[in-house]
């Protein structure tokens, strides 16, 4: 069967398995679509596959390879749903990588982050494994596990020059917090805005309220708030001096 023929069958509602019999087991079948993969055609691969379930899909490369080209076709809850069918008939810690990739992309963090920690138990020497659960812990707000991960793929490649550009944006921030709550405890019984509390920290008033709240876990308006509360209510204890 020609390459022209093939495309031609996949393109129609034919089952493409009846059109190359040349396809006569698992090794031929995982090339043909491999060589697809290479070359893009990610709509005939998930076709072919498709249409061969039943043959093949019980084989762990065949899973990860539909996996592959569902997550380049931008499916990627698909791509997480194959690449997870194909941990389950092979572990492997490329496949669990590959399906954290897939969560990460599609929102789901908690099963991105429960992938990636597959991925590193299965293989602890690997420093993008490491790399991607840094990502996905600095989007879920946890700056300490994050910069714990890309410690380990520093460690691992001292050149990772991602690894050490994300920890440094981590620990500048992590910097700005703190003047941040140093300027708010020496200043928090005047009248100082948020504005003044972003410009101590060389950050746009937007900008700061955001990684503020990604921290904190509060906006600064309500830390702030909370902040004077708590020093009154220690003041009233303390002192009988008037609030």
């Amino acid at each position: 069967l020609s390459k022209i023929e093939l495309e031609q069958a996949l393109r129609s509602s034919t089952n493409a398995s009846n059109l190359i019999p040349e396809i006569s087991g698992a090794d031929d079948f995982i090339a043909l679509i491999s060589g697809l993969l290479s070359e893009k055609k990610y709509a005939e691969v998930i076709k072919l596959c498709a249409d061969n379930d039943t043959k093949f899909g019980t084989l762990a490369d065949v899973r990860r390879l539909r996996g592959n080209a569902e997550y380049a076709k931008g499916d990627f809850m698909k791509a997480s749903a194959s690449f997870a069918s194909a941990a389950a008939l092979t572990p492997k810690a490329e496949i669990w990588h590959s399906k954290g990739m897939a969560d990460e992309a599609f929102g789901d963090l908690e099963s991105a982050e429960g992938a990636y920690d597959k991925a590193v138990l299965m293989n602890t020497k690997e420093p993008r494994y490491w790399i991607s659960k840094g990502c996905v812990q600095e989007k879920k707000g946890d700056k300490a596990g994050a910069v714990e991960s890309f410690n380990h793929a520093i460690e691992l490649d001292p050149r990772s020059s991602y690894a050490l550009a994300r920890k440094a944006v981590i620990l500048a921030e992590s910097a700005r917090y703190s003047e941040a709550l140093s300027f708010i405890d020496q200043n928090y019984q005047n009248d100082i805005s948020i504005e003044d509390i972003a410009a101590v920290c060389g950050l746009n008033r937007s900008y700061f309220g955001k990684i503020f709240r990604d921290t904190v876990g509060e906006s600064p308006q309500e830390y702030l708030l909370h902040y004077r509360m708590a020093r009154a209510a220690q003041l009233l204890k303390e002192t009988k001096q008037p609030i």
